[in-house]
């Protein structure tokens, strides 16, 4: 594993291939190739953090969606990518690609760039999503030489049209003992503009905090259906429509390798092989009051100041060593967790006690960028595997969070759910 051996082993390990047979599709995001780093599903809106931006776009599609990965190796390869339709619950739908899509289902990923001057090599692809005809989920598959089976990367989005109009409210929580802790989401949504039939039941909503999908709220149903007025109303009084505040997320800069940025207490560079940066060892801050930090929400931008270029193909990837000091757990594992690891609890990600140092440690290979990052501890209960960042970090109901508000149904006659809301 990465954080028990040299950033030089890993690069060696990342060039194995899983073969096609072992993979497996999963309709999620998912990257299936250690090799495959900075997985970008994003809005191209004009602005350079346009890669923060949730990938949801209106059904005109105005803008593009744009996704962007790079590959640890030196030499292109044929990689090609499919749209699939998926249901509220992220299940593959019944459609045909023709029901869904206004152009043959497969293309080639034609624009691709090799790094530049960096130590670990990399091959930068991009591609613009093909436009869809329906709203709805869906995901990007992409595969290599046409082989669907030789998966590497599926990735999310979400396309709407807003028949229905979203009113929505963040407060504290209505339950006593978490008011202080706890951000509840309250909203309304007047479905006038829209024919729905028992709205009760045929009207499901998802809430998001900080694109995650790792704690979503799905299938809300509305508490109170006012149907003179064709309003559905979701205010909860039982933490149906709460989310953990958390806290402000800890933040590093590696957009350069020539001193230490932010959260940085040294780096270590090398005429082969990548830098390696050592962040200043972390502590709880569940036991401290509230303070108010910028961050962006767990997200990551890539950027090189070494450069006069593009950071696309000129930012190398650098080692980044995480410490954090707690005690060793008697049960459970800590990880170091954020966007730029999709929010997966694995391997690639999991520290490990040092008992000189007293601190859990280890090291994950990211481009140069402004990274939030957070640590989260995977703790077996009677109850089940809890995951919360809670323990340290703590829960701040003044916490600044981005929610957003999902809205679907399933039309009379239809085969599958649509958007009919965002907000």
């Amino acid at each position: 594993m990465y954080k028990k051996i040299s950033v030089a082993v890993i690069l060696c390990m990342l060039s194995i291939q899983l073969r096609a047979t072992d993979k497996l599709f999963i309709p999620e995001d998912c990257i299936y190739e250690n090799n495959i780093k900075t997985v970008l599903l994003y809005p191209k809106m004009g602005s350079a953090r346009d890669i923060a931006q949730s990938p949801v776009l209106p059904i005109q599609q105005t803008y593009p969606l744009i996704l962007a990965f790079d590959e640890l190796y030196e030499n292109y390869k044929s990689y090609y990518i499919k749209i699939i339709h998926c249901d509220k619950d992220w299940s593959v739908s019944f459609l045909m690609s023709m029901e869904y899509m206004n152009e043959i289902n497969e293309a080639l990923i034609t624009t691709y760039s090799i790094s530049t001057s960096t130590k670990v090599p990399y091959v930068h692809y991009q591609v613009e999503i093909p436009k869809v005809k329906l709203t709805g989920n869906y995901i990007v598959k992409v595969y290599r030489n046409r082989d669907e089976n030789d998966i590497i990367i599926s990735r999310r989005f979400m396309v709407y049209d807003n028949k229905v109009q979203i009113n929505p409210q963040i407060t504290f929580s209505n339950v006593a003992s978490e008011m202080k802790k706890n951000q509840q989401i309250n909203f309304t949504i007047a479905y006038s503009g829209v024919d729905i039939i028992n709205p009760q039941q045929n009207v499901q909503v998802v809430i998001r905090q900080n694109q995650r999908w790792d704690n979503a709220i799905y299938n809300l149903p509305p508490l109170f259906v006012r149907e003179n007025d064709k309003l559905l109303e979701y205010t909860y009084f039982n933490l149906e429509n709460n989310f953990k505040g958390g806290n402000e997320f800890r933040s590093f800069d590696t957009r350069t390798a020539t001193f230490a940025g932010m959260n940085v207490e040294k780096i270590n560079t090398k005429p082969n092989g990548p830098a390696e940066a050592y962040l200043f060892v972390d502590k709880p801050r569940d036991k401290q009051p509230y303070s108010w930090m910028s961050d962006i929400n767990g997200k990551y931008v890539v950027e090189n100041y070494d450069l006069d270029g593009s950071a696309t193909t000129g930012a190398d990837y650098i080692g980044v060593h995480f410490s954090l000091f707690i005690p060793k757990l008697s049960r459970g594992n800590v990880y170091v967790a954020g966007g730029f690891s999709d929010w997966k609890i694995n391997e690639l990600y999991q520290l490990s006690f040092d008992p000189i140092r007293n601190v859990y440690t280890g090291a994950v290979l990211v481009k140069q960028g402004w990274y939030n990052y957070t640590y989260i501890i995977e703790e077996s209960t009677s109850s089940g595997v809890i995951k919360s960042s809670s323990a340290i970090d703590g829960d701040y109901v003044d916490t600044e969070n981005q929610y957003e508000v999902l809205v679907y149904t399933r039309p009379v006659g239809s085969r599958s759910d649509v958007l009919i809301g965002y907000s």
